[in-house]
């Protein structure tokens, strides 16, 4: 005994039911890929503005420098209010997050860099947390003795 007699249209039902799941993929990937060029454009503006702050440079030229790499590398544009530059005298110091002044320091002394980009999804449905994330990198270096 046939329950159902018309099986006209199932194959369309099936394609609607895959084609969902197979499209959301494909959007999680373009943003994941989007976030890994973010993070890699940090990444890259943060290397070469430390590498600046080893030798002593001043803070607007390294937040400068971090942004033009940030704009080869990474995907949009970043603020110099999102670039911070914290000094500390030692690294335990540094592990217990006290004692931090601002700026690149002294000779000898360790810098934290920082770099946020406030990242909004493109496809908000696949994010039950919400539609903003902060993508935050962050790279310590000692500072040379000059």
């Amino acid at each position: 005994m046939k329950i159902f007699k018309n099986i006209r249209g199932g194959s369309l039902v099936e394609f609607a039911c895959v084609a969902s799941v197979f499209l959301s993929l494909i959007f999680a990937t373009f943003e994941i890929g989007f976030m890994l060029c973010i993070t890699t454009g940090l990444e890259a503006g943060l290397y070469y503005g430390s590498r600046l702050g080893i030798i002593g440079s001043d803070t607007s030229k390294i937040t400068s420098l971090i942004i033009s790499e940030y704009s080869v590398y990474g995907l949009g544009t970043i603020s110099s209010s999102n670039i911070t530059m914290t000094a500390y005298p030692s690294i335990t110091d540094l592990n217990n997050n006290s004692n931090g002044k601002s700026g690149t320091g002294a000779s000898g002394q360790y810098v934290l860099y920082s770099a946020t980009y406030p990242y909004t999804f493109m496809t908000s449905y696949l994010m039950p947390g919400g539609t903003k994330k902060s993508i935050t990198v962050n790279t310590v270096v000692k500072n040379e003795y000059y």
